[in-house]
């Protein structure tokens, strides 16, 4: 249930911001989701909530390779921490929408095409590791806890960018930047919490023993090592994840450009009358 909600609550903030016109009610469904953070926060009281971090690799499981937990930390935090995150996220985004809606007489303000999403993209990504730490439900942490953020403010960027720069390559260029600087702040987080052993599943100190997927060797490697880091951090977080959402959304950005573009090209057309 948890998880429908944050997902449904996602998707109405992604859809005000891309149509102006849906903002007053996105901006009633995040202060409706934040006043039943609320009143769910009072009723734990104090409570106290359990959950298990683990960072996903891949290492050898028996003789086959496949993708693996390895544990990170147990976290133990009052159960009124998680609905009371959300509202720290949500209310913010409410009133954001609630100013920006569409006002007789008024028209909509613009929004930024690059720094929207990447606030959009980090302050979920900032939420998703502080309800780690507050031991959330686990279905608002596994699988994909930083995705489920990521892959909307890409979607909206794509959109805004395409939109707003009406030429292919411009766009591209925009959004492989946008990508790239949604992703550093999980790669730098990522190394300073695995150097410090802040926990989290982005802490990777204790891997030390994990599959080469590229050769299907096992691999070894010293903690806090420039090897540990570029294999575990440095290569998936802004190579391989980075690659793989240029592919996607990359498709959405050309599509939204073709469809910005060919109401001009078709005014440009010689009249056949």
């Amino acid at each position: 249930m948890f998880l429908l909600i944050q997902l449904a609550c996602l998707l109405c903030l992604a859809l005000g911001i891309l149509r102006p016109q849906f903002r007053g009610a996105a901006a009633q469904v995040l202060a409706s989701s934040a006043l039943a953070a609320g009143l769910l926060a009072a009723l734990v009281g104090d409570q106290e909530r359990t959950l298990e971090l683990t960072h996903s690799f891949v290492a050898y499981v028996g003789n086959e390779i496949k993708d693996k937990q390895f544990p990170v930390e147990t976290v133990v935090a009052p159960a009124a921490a998680m609905p009371m995150l959300w509202i720290g996220y949500a209310l913010p985004w409410a009133l954001w929408l609630w100013r920006r809606r569409p006002r007789p007489g008024t028209g909509s303000a613009p929004c930024h095409p690059f720094w929207l999403p990447l606030i959009l993209a980090v302050s979920g990504c900032a939420l998703a590791l502080a309800w780690e730490k507050a031991a959330a439900p686990a279905e608002l942490i596994r699988p994909f806890p930083f995705d489920r953020f990521l892959i909307p403010a890409t979607f909206v960027g794509s959109l805004l960018l395409a939109q707003s720069c009406r030429s292919l390559l411009l766009t591209l260029c925009w959004l492989i930047l946008l990508v790239t600087m949604c992703r550093l702040p999980l790669a730098l987080f990522s190394t300073l919490a695995s150097q410090r052993s802040w926990g989290t599943s982005l802490d990777i100190h204790s891997i030390v023993v994990f599959a080469n997927p590229l050769v299907q060797q096992p691999l070894e490697v010293t903690a806090g090592s420039a090897q540990q880091f570029g294999w575990l951090i440095w290569g998936p977080q802004l190579f391989v994840l980075t690659s793989l959402y240029m592919l996607s959304f990359g498709g959405i950005a050309f599509a939204a450009v073709m469809f910005a573009t060919h109401p001009k090209q078709e005014a440009n057309y010689p009249s056949t009358r």
